[in-house]
């Protein structure tokens, strides 16, 4: 088991926890240091095949990082690195669940369940996999007790005046605002994911029919063509224009939404990355007043309420969003309605 010492400087958080972060030299940071853990004679195709067999790259990125943590742990917590997939043990994972329970995250506090079981299914399907080519005989993985996927902290939701109030504080005096309008319009306009969103490209935005519409490659490996309202096309017309008319082009494969300055390598023909959108929101939520804690899935949120709210089918509005079962919709309005709608209000003795 590893135990987190009770640390109150946050700098010294960092440090302690910065093994833990898989950006340092003595951390594993590329898929050649995984794949020496299968035998040599195939250790590239035994790995592609894992990898590549997921068909969304963004699943792809998330067991890539959470195999990655999964090695950095049990180099610092066994003092030793794994050689062989047959040295990992049912005891390494339990300690490894035991680790992200009371300090995975960088701040050394616990993580969330949907994390911990998000991790653990990784490994499991990790070791399941090696288990069929005959890497290993047994998956340590197998019968550990996953938490329940309850949600620690649910996603606020801003109200119809709320947003109103944010899409409108926006101007187009600036190209930073223009791309700040950009992608709020789109993202409190359509409801789609972060990673989404930047993926959009330059090609992805057309015209079918009478409709403007966005291709996003979404969840699952899926492809949805998004159909959006006049104003969200218009916050995308009046960025692009904006940002042709300081110098900048696009090829059909550019990023549609792309920083419009990088100080650190001066490219910009590149996408924004998700820490990015989240700090827009962020601040554009703050100048306004709005300092309760946001995110993009708050404007996801935000959009599946609003529709629920004003008796939109659930069916509608799931598909609309995405989402492959109408259950995972219909959470939000429970959300929305368990406060407000408690039965305890109906007592009489008070």
């Amino acid at each position: 088991m590893v135990h987190k010492e009770k640390i109150n400087d946050r700098s010294k958080i960092k440090a302690k926890n910065q093994l833990i972060r898989l950006d340092k030299p003595h951390v594993l940071n590329t898929l050649e240091e995984i794949e020496s853990f299968s035998r040599s004679s195939d250790k590239f195709q035994i790995h592609y095949e894992f990898f590549k067999n997921f068909n969304s790259e963004s699943t792809r990125k998330a067991y890539y990082q959470d195999l990655k943590h999964f090695f950095a742990f049990f180099k610092i917590a066994f003092k030793k690195t794994i050689r062989h997939p047959r040295q990992v043990k049912r005891f390494h994972v339990v300690a490894y669940k035991e680790f992200l329970s009371k300090a995975g995250t960088i701040e050394g506090t616990g993580c969330a369940p949907k994390t911990i079981g998000r991790r653990l299914g990784c490994l499991n399907s990790y070791f399941k996999f090696l288990m069929e080519k005959s890497l290993i005989e047994i998956n340590p993985v197998e019968g550990i007790k996953r938490p329940r996927q309850e949600v620690v902290q649910e996603t606020n939701f801003l109200t119809d005046d709320q947003v109103k109030a944010l899409l409108n504080s926006l101007s187009t005096d600036t190209l930073q605002n223009s791309l700040y309008r950009a992608v709020l319009f789109i993202l409190f306009g359509t409801g789609i994911r972060v990673s989404e969103l930047v993926n959009i490209r330059f090609q992805d935005y057309f015209k079918k029919g009478t409709y403007k519409v966005l291709k996003i490659f979404a969840k699952g490996g899926k492809i949805r063509l998004i159909p959006i309202k006049h104003e969200v096309a218009m916050a995308i017309e009046d960025y692009i224009k904006k940002y042709k008319s300081e110098g900048h082009r696009w090829h059909r494969e550019d990023y549609l939404i792309r920083p419009t300055r990088n100080n650190a390598t001066q490219i910009t023909n590149k996408g924004l990355n998700r820490s990015t959108v989240y700090r827009i929101i962020k601040k554009c939520c703050e100048n306004i007043g709005i300092f309760d804690r946001v995110s993009p899935h708050t404007a996801r949120a935000t959009l599946i309420t609003s529709l629920l709210a004003k008796n939109i089918d659930l069916y509608k509005v799931s598909l609309s969003v995405g989402h492959e079962n109408p259950k995972t919709t219909k959470n939000y309005d429970k959300r929305r309605r368990a406060l407000q709608e408690s039965a305890l209000f109906d007592v009489d003795y008070f």
